[in-house]
């Protein structure tokens, strides 16, 4: 239903006031955990999932955010025009 992970997760954050995506709290958690914890649950790992592991769904590069597309490679984050986010600003920093 949506072109990347980044949409999914400003759709929870700005639709349902959520303070962190979905892609965003399986960062947090860890992916690799989260997989093993599919798996130990006898549930199918989704492809994307398995494309994931070792990785993380967001990815400081050159200070700039990036999120891993549908095809396991980093794509940076295209704000659309006029949108400044304080969190972009900090990446140096915190990340």
């Amino acid at each position: 239903i949506s072109g990347n992970i980044t949409d999914v997760d400003q759709a929870m954050k700005l639709g349902y006031n959520w303070k962190h995506g979905p892609f965003e709290m399986l960062d947090k958690m860890g992916v690799d955990y989260f997989i093993e914890r599919v798996k130990k649950d006898g549930d199918k790992v989704p492809a994307f999932l398995e494309k994931a592991a070792g990785k993380k769904f967001y990815k400081v590069i050159d200070k700039k955010l990036n999120f891993l597309n549908k095809d396991g490679e980093y794509e940076q984050v295209k704000r659309p025009e006029g949108v400044l986010l304080l969190s972009d600003i900090k990446l140096d920093k915190s990340r």
